[in-house]
Protein backbone atom coordinates (compact mmCIF):
# COMPACT_ATOMS: atom_id res chain seq x y z
CA UNK A 1 0.00 0.00 0.00
CA UNK A 2 2.83 2.58 0.43
CA UNK A 3 3.99 1.66 -2.73
CA UNK A 4 0.86 2.74 -4.38
CA UNK A 5 0.31 5.98 -2.27
CA UNK A 6 3.37 7.00 -3.15
CA UNK A 7 3.21 6.52 -6.60
CA UNK A 8 0.46 8.50 -6.06
CA UNK A 9 1.65 11.57 -4.64
CA UNK A 10 4.83 11.61 -7.19
CA UNK A 11 1.91 11.28 -9.75
CA UNK A 12 0.23 14.17 -8.42
CA UNK A 13 3.37 16.60 -7.87
CA UNK A 14 4.19 15.79 -11.68
CA UNK A 15 0.54 17.01 -12.69
CA UNK A 16 1.15 20.16 -10.39
CA UNK A 17 4.64 21.25 -12.05
CA UNK A 18 3.25 20.42 -15.37
CA UNK A 19 0.15 22.30 -15.00
CA UNK A 20 1.98 25.79 -13.38
CA UNK A 21 4.19 25.70 -16.56
CA UNK A 22 1.30 25.17 -18.95
CA UNK A 23 -0.42 27.90 -16.70
CA UNK A 24 3.24 30.47 -17.02
CA UNK A 25 3.56 29.63 -20.93
CA UNK A 26 -0.21 30.90 -21.48
CA UNK A 27 0.56 33.80 -19.69
CA UNK A 28 3.78 35.06 -21.58
CA UNK A 29 2.10 34.07 -24.64
CA UNK A 30 -0.60 36.16 -24.54
CA UNK A 31 1.07 39.08 -22.53
CA UNK A 32 3.28 39.33 -25.87
CA UNK A 33 0.75 39.21 -28.15
CA UNK A 34 -0.84 41.68 -26.94
CA UNK A 35 1.94 44.53 -27.10
CA UNK A 36 2.01 43.10 -31.12
CA UNK A 37 -1.35 44.78 -32.07
CA UNK A 38 -0.44 48.44 -29.88
CA UNK A 39 3.11 48.52 -31.47
CA UNK A 40 1.48 48.30 -34.99
CA UNK A 41 -1.34 50.50 -35.07
CA UNK A 42 1.51 52.74 -33.34
CA UNK A 43 3.80 52.35 -36.33
CA UNK A 44 0.19 53.37 -38.30
CA UNK A 45 -0.51 55.84 -36.76
CA UNK A 46 3.08 57.63 -36.98
CA UNK A 47 3.34 56.79 -41.12
CA UNK A 48 0.29 59.00 -41.06
CA UNK A 49 1.38 61.67 -38.62
CA UNK A 50 4.89 61.85 -40.81
CA UNK A 51 2.95 63.58 -43.34
CA UNK A 52 0.82 66.01 -41.84
CA UNK A 53 3.24 68.89 -41.39
CA UNK A 54 2.93 72.18 -43.82
CA UNK A 55 0.03 73.44 -46.06
CA UNK A 56 -2.64 70.67 -48.24
CA UNK A 57 -5.17 72.17 -50.93
CA UNK A 58 -7.78 69.76 -51.48
CA UNK A 59 -10.73 70.53 -53.64
CA UNK A 60 -14.02 68.57 -54.86
CA UNK A 61 -16.38 69.49 -57.76
CA UNK A 62 -20.72 69.06 -57.53
CA UNK A 63 -22.04 68.26 -60.49
CA UNK A 64 -25.62 68.52 -58.47
CA UNK A 65 -24.48 72.02 -56.85
CA UNK A 66 -22.25 73.09 -60.14
CA UNK A 67 -19.55 74.18 -56.88
CA UNK A 68 -16.02 73.15 -56.48
CA UNK A 69 -15.50 72.63 -52.29
CA UNK A 70 -12.16 73.72 -51.74
CA UNK A 71 -10.34 72.96 -48.27
CA UNK A 72 -6.52 74.51 -46.83
CA UNK A 73 -4.96 72.81 -43.85
CA UNK A 74 -1.81 73.98 -42.57
CA UNK A 75 -0.39 71.22 -40.24
CA UNK A 76 1.62 72.50 -37.28
CA UNK A 77 2.81 69.47 -35.49
CA UNK A 78 4.11 69.48 -31.90
CA UNK A 79 7.63 67.70 -31.17
CA UNK A 80 5.66 65.15 -29.46
CA UNK A 81 1.99 64.22 -28.66
CA UNK A 82 -0.19 66.18 -25.96
CA UNK A 83 -3.38 65.15 -23.62
CA UNK A 84 -5.75 67.84 -23.85
CA UNK A 85 -9.69 68.00 -22.49
CA UNK A 86 -12.48 68.16 -24.39
CA UNK A 87 -15.99 68.85 -22.58
CA UNK A 88 -17.83 67.53 -25.68
CA UNK A 89 -15.45 64.51 -26.46
CA UNK A 90 -13.19 64.00 -23.38
CA UNK A 91 -9.31 63.54 -23.38
CA UNK A 92 -7.75 63.81 -26.87
CA UNK A 93 -4.54 63.11 -27.73
CA UNK A 94 -3.17 66.05 -29.87
CA UNK A 95 -0.34 65.77 -32.44
CA UNK A 96 -0.64 69.25 -33.60
CA UNK A 97 -2.54 72.53 -34.56
CA UNK A 98 -4.20 72.82 -37.78
CA UNK A 99 -5.67 75.98 -39.94
CA UNK A 100 -8.91 74.65 -41.93
CA UNK A 101 -10.27 76.75 -44.50
CA UNK A 102 -13.46 76.32 -46.44
CA UNK A 103 -14.29 77.81 -48.94
CA UNK A 104 -16.59 77.01 -52.41
CA UNK A 105 -15.55 78.15 -55.97
CA UNK A 106 -13.47 81.60 -55.56
CA UNK A 107 -13.01 81.98 -51.85
CA UNK A 108 -17.13 82.21 -51.03
CA UNK A 109 -18.74 81.60 -48.18
CA UNK A 110 -14.92 81.24 -46.37
CA UNK A 111 -14.81 79.65 -42.82
CA UNK A 112 -11.86 79.22 -41.04
CA UNK A 113 -11.06 77.05 -38.13
CA UNK A 114 -7.96 76.76 -35.39
CA UNK A 115 -7.77 73.51 -34.56
CA UNK A 116 -6.30 70.65 -32.56
CA UNK A 117 -5.57 67.28 -34.79
CA UNK A 118 -5.06 64.18 -33.75
CA UNK A 119 -4.75 60.62 -35.72
CA UNK A 120 -6.12 57.43 -35.03
CA UNK A 121 -5.99 53.93 -35.86
CA UNK A 122 -9.14 51.73 -34.16
CA UNK A 123 -7.41 48.14 -34.67
CA UNK A 124 -4.67 46.67 -37.16
CA UNK A 125 -6.07 47.02 -40.40
CA UNK A 126 -8.35 49.46 -39.94
CA UNK A 127 -8.40 53.10 -42.11
CA UNK A 128 -7.00 55.72 -40.43
CA UNK A 129 -8.60 58.57 -38.90
CA UNK A 130 -7.82 62.26 -38.61
CA UNK A 131 -9.72 64.23 -36.02
CA UNK A 132 -10.11 67.88 -35.87
CA UNK A 133 -11.32 70.09 -32.82
CA UNK A 134 -11.62 73.78 -32.99
CA UNK A 135 -10.48 76.05 -30.19
CA UNK A 136 -10.78 79.18 -29.27
CA UNK A 137 -8.43 82.52 -28.38
CA UNK A 138 -7.80 80.58 -25.32
CA UNK A 139 -7.00 77.55 -26.26
CA UNK A 140 -10.17 75.73 -24.77
CA UNK A 141 -11.88 73.10 -27.15
CA UNK A 142 -15.24 75.04 -28.26
CA UNK A 143 -16.15 73.04 -30.85
CA UNK A 144 -17.31 68.66 -31.42
CA UNK A 145 -15.29 66.46 -33.30
CA UNK A 146 -14.68 66.86 -37.01
CA UNK A 147 -13.35 63.57 -38.04
CA UNK A 148 -12.40 62.49 -41.34
CA UNK A 149 -11.25 59.19 -43.09
CA UNK A 150 -7.51 59.27 -44.57
CA UNK A 151 -5.88 57.54 -46.55
CA UNK A 152 -1.76 58.22 -47.52
CA UNK A 153 -0.98 58.48 -50.99
CA UNK A 154 2.57 59.95 -51.00
CA UNK A 155 5.00 61.92 -49.39
CA UNK A 156 3.27 65.01 -50.41
CA UNK A 157 -0.65 63.83 -50.87
CA UNK A 158 -3.34 61.87 -48.79
CA UNK A 159 -6.88 61.77 -49.72
CA UNK A 160 -8.97 62.90 -46.96
CA UNK A 161 -13.19 62.60 -46.58
CA UNK A 162 -15.80 63.37 -44.20
CA UNK A 163 -16.26 60.06 -41.58
CA UNK A 164 -19.42 58.30 -42.79
CA UNK A 165 -19.20 59.08 -46.50
CA UNK A 166 -18.15 56.84 -49.44
CA UNK A 167 -14.81 57.14 -51.50
CA UNK A 168 -16.55 59.10 -53.81
CA UNK A 169 -16.43 61.69 -51.54
CA UNK A 170 -12.64 61.94 -51.34
CA UNK A 171 -10.64 64.95 -52.02
CA UNK A 172 -7.38 64.43 -52.83
CA UNK A 173 -4.75 67.09 -51.21
CA UNK A 174 -1.84 67.76 -52.00
CA UNK A 175 1.11 69.46 -50.06
CA UNK A 176 2.15 73.14 -51.99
Amino acid sequence: MDFKKTIKQVSERIMMKNYIMLVVTLLVISCSKEDEPSQNIDKEVASVTQILNGKFVGSLYSSVTNTTETEEIVFSPYPSAKEMASILDGKIKAYGTAVVTKYTNEHLLEITHNCYYSVNVDYVGAQPTVSFYAYSENGEINNKEDKRIITILSNNSFKMRDYGLTENNDKTFTKQ
